[in-house]
Parts: C-alpha cells; sequence; structure tokens
C-alpha cells in the first residue's frame, strides 16, 4: 500500500476512503459469546464513519461489531498508508487466532457465514460512501493515530484472553503472548520476527 500511495496513478485527494479486510473468516476468544467482528480505526479516523458503519449495518446484515475491542493493532494493516497520507481508512478484522500464520490454519476453520456477512457489510458501506454527495469525514478532515494510554489498555486486555498465556518479557514494556509463531510490532516500536507475540506498552504491569 505504501508503495502503491507512493506511485499512484490518480491524484490522491481523489480517494475518498480506504477500506481494508484483513481476516474476516474466524472469531476469537474475546468474542465467542457473539461472535462479533472488529472494525478497526473507524471511530477513531472520524465519529461520523463510525456511525454510518453502525447504520448500515444494522439495516442490513446486524452482526455484532466492536468498534473498541482491538484499536490498538489499527496500525499493523495496510490501509496505515492511506492514513498517514490524511485519507480516511479502517479495517474489519476478527481478531488473532492460534491457527494465524501456522500450517493448521486450513480451509476448514473458516466460518463461512461470518466471512459472508461481513463481506456483504463491506459491500453496503463502500456502495453508502460511493452513493453519497459528500465524504465520510467532514471536510475529508481525520483525527490522526497517536499511542495512548486508552491504546494500550485495550492491548493488554485483548491479549490476555488468548489460551497461549501472557508472561513476563526479558525487556521494558512489553507483554508477550506464548505459543505464537511471530512477533507483532507495535505502532513504531518495531521488534524482531521471532516465535512468540510480543506488544511493546509505554508502561506495562504484569
Amino acid at each position: 500500500s505504501q508503495f502503491f500511495l507512493e506511485n499512484c496513478p490518480i491524484p490522491l485527494e481523489n480517494i475518498v476512503v480506504n477500506i481494508n479486510l484483513d481476516m474476516i473468516g474466524r472469531t476469537d476468544s474475546r468474542s465467542a459469546d457473539d461472535r462479533a467482528h472488529y472494525v478497526v480505526g473507524a471511530k477513531r479516523v472520524c465519529d461520523e464513519l463510525g456511525e454510518l458503519i453502525a447504520a448500515v449495518n444494522e439495516r442490513t446484515v446486524n452482526w455484532p461489531l466492536d468498534f473498541e475491542g482491538a484499536e490498538f493493532i489499527f496500525p499493523q494493516s495496510d490501509h496505515f498508508s492511506y492514513h498517514k497520507k490524511g485519507i480516511p481508512a479502517f479495517f474489519f478484522f476478527s481478531g488473532m487466532h492460534q491457527h494465524l500464520h501456522r500450517p493448521s490454519d486450513i480451509p476448514d476453520t473458516i466460518e463461512f457465514d461470518k466471512m459472508q456477512a461481513i463481506a456483504q457489510l463491506v459491500y453496503a458501506v463502500a456502495l453508502e460512501i460511493a452513493d453519497s454527495d459528500t465524504r465520510p469525514c467532514p471536510n475529508n478532515q481525520i483525527k490522526t493515530w497517536e499511542r495512548s494510554a486508552a491504546a494500550d489498555q485495550s492491548a493488554r486486555t485483548f491479549a490476555s484472553s488468548y489460551t497461549g498465556g501472557l508472561k513476563p518479557s526479558p525487556t521494558k514494556n512489553q507483554l508477550t503472548i506464548s505459543s505464537f509463531v511471530h512477533t507483532l510490532p507495535i505502532g513504531a516500536d518495531a521488534v524482531s520476527w521471532k516465535s512468540e507475540m510480543i506488544f511493546p506498552f509505554a508502561h506495562v504491569r504484569i
């Protein structure tokens, strides 16, 4: 996405919104009861965008949505390149799971009814935005992403639900989730790829 935006065949101001689908066919353990799906960054970008998605969802697939539970991961997918260029961007995300990036992540683990519902919702949201006379964020103004105490708390809560469990990290300001295959960099604090998932925070207490 960064390369595309740096070599974009159209003026960037002509891009109204970026909708990213990054894992939409699973349910993480935090959402096991209602199978809610995360909509990451929509309300952070601008209140009106979150309200639009919620309204479209209510009159179409009416799938349980969580706009707050995974905000910490907002910088970690392709849509973030658009955000840095001032383009409204968000992503639909089903949460982490124990098969992520492993050979065990096979088609039999996909929740096809959920994937279908989210795909239909994305279509309806895109159509709503495309048919509107105005852009989803007034004057195309967006709130820029910044690390916050709320985002750090979101990450701690999000991480604590995984069956791999938590353990203290050997380095300061990190939270490690065991039994994952790789390390996940958060925000600007990139870490090397190893055999565990590490969440760096401004302040971590375990």
